[in-house]
């Protein structure tokens, strides 16, 4: 299966899953830096998106809700994957949303969630580096990532298995 099927089976899927505010931002769609994470980081490393949430709905300490762009439910870790755009998160940000989201990230870290950050720029100029970040996350917590990763070949002789 390529990307784009997979992809469009994904979404389809959480959509049907979801209610409420989490399924309106899932039926706009992701943004072009949770894309080119899946596509260029996640896809590429595991051609899989087992056990990926994207636009999870945390309750928040002060009874609100918080969206994480992508969560990763395996157990025994909560994994937030965070798409760290230049422009939305930082060069127009006041300083109370600077506080905010300092503040959104250490209570995610005292819930036991993992963040883990990937700025778009680093994701579109060094998507190798950012793939082996992935690799290096997978691997550290749930053993050998390897058994995870597919060669092109590999994954062309398990679409035509399948």
């Amino acid at each position: 299966m390529n990307f784009d099927k997979a992809y469009a089976q994904f979404m389809e899927k959480h959509i049907e899953e979801s209610s409420g505010l989490r399924k309106e931002k899932l039926l706009k769609d992701l943004g072009p830096g949770e894309k080119l994470f899946l596509k260029d980081g996640w896809w590429e490393v595991f051609g899989n998106f087992d056990y990926l949430y994207p636009e999870f709905m945390v309750r928040d300490y002060q009874d609100g809700y918080r969206f994480l762009d992508l969560a990763y439910l395996r157990p025994p870790f909560w994994l937030n994957f965070e798409i760290d755009g230049f422009r939305t998160h930082q060069s127009r940000i006041d300083r109370a949303k600077f506080s905010d989201d300092r503040d959104r990230q250490n209570m995610l870290v005292l819930d036991d969630w993992k963040v883990f950050r990937f700025s778009y720029d680093m994701l579109r100029d060094q998507k190798r580096a950012c793939q082996a970040q992935l690799l290096q996350i997978i691997g550290r917590l749930y053993g050998d990532p390897s058994k995870y990763f597919l060669s092109p070949q590999e994954r062309i002789i398990m679409q035509h298995a399948g």
